[in-house]
């Protein structure tokens, strides 16, 4: 699970996406209501649920521990901790089913470390604090058992990827019934970091099959 935010030409807010361990297979796992920004790392319980710091968003500070269901993500969303004054950073489940937290009651002190028990949806008493430092980030040192090797679609010798395209002008359907007005393009431009890589011509149908370099970011923009 890892927190992805798109910039380039449109965007948008931090969504939680999945995938596999190599990076193929990324969908779409959790996306919030508008506003709200997800502001800690993700981290599953014992029972199924997956927990997370998420803000409302009038806020990016006052954030709050959220509890959805892995089966269900999109259908099980629940705050633990809305009735709670103050603010919460992160989160992370023990064994016992209890959570550690980075919590502050107020944005005069630093966040400290607690337990809180997401059954009763209280907090316990402080754990560790300083007044000079906040808790960040609550990690706990234990052994885990070594995750089995997934089978990967990608082969890591060859220095080459393919892109296929379906329809280069294809921009969903309308919702009035018009279609769009926009020339539909005809060549495509490969655009690396700091210079362009290529430019190739579509097919009548707008698709295009082509080869890039492994490992290397690019994007492409409708050209000519």
């Amino acid at each position: 699970m890892a927190i992805s935010r798109q910039l380039i030409s449109d965007e948008r807010e931090e969504a939680f996406m999945v995938l596999r361990p190599d990076g193929t297979k990324n969908e779409l796992f959790y996306d919030g209501a508008d506003g709200s920004r997800l502001i800690s790392q993700v981290h599953e319980t014992n029972d199924g649920k997956v927990v997370f710091i998420e803000s409302d968003g009038q806020n990016s500070n006052n954030g709050n521990v959220i509890s959805i269901n892995y089966n269900e993500p999109f259908h099980s969303y629940k705050n633990l901790t809305s009735d709670l004054r103050g603010d919460f950073k992160s989160v992370y489940p023990e064994k016992s089913g209890k959570f550690l937290v980075s919590y502050r009651k107020s944005s005069a002190e630093h966040y400290g470390l607690y337990e809180f028990d997401p059954q009763i949806k209280s907090l316990s008493k402080a754990i560790y604090s300083s007044q000079d430092f906040d808790i960040a980030e609550v990690v706990a040192f234990q052994i885990h058992e070594w995750q089995r090797k997934l089978p990967s679609e990608v082969d890591m010798g060859v220095k080459t990827g393919l892109i296929l395209c379906q329809d280069v002008n294809f921009q969903g359907v309308p919702s009035s019934g018009v279609a769009s007005s926009r020339p539909k393009a005809s060549k495509i431009r490969i655009i690396g970091r700091d210079s362009v890589l290529g430019e190739i011509e579509v097919e009548k149908d707008g698709s295009f099959y082509l080869k890039v370099i492994a490992d290397t970011p690019f994007r492409i923009e409708n050209h000519g």
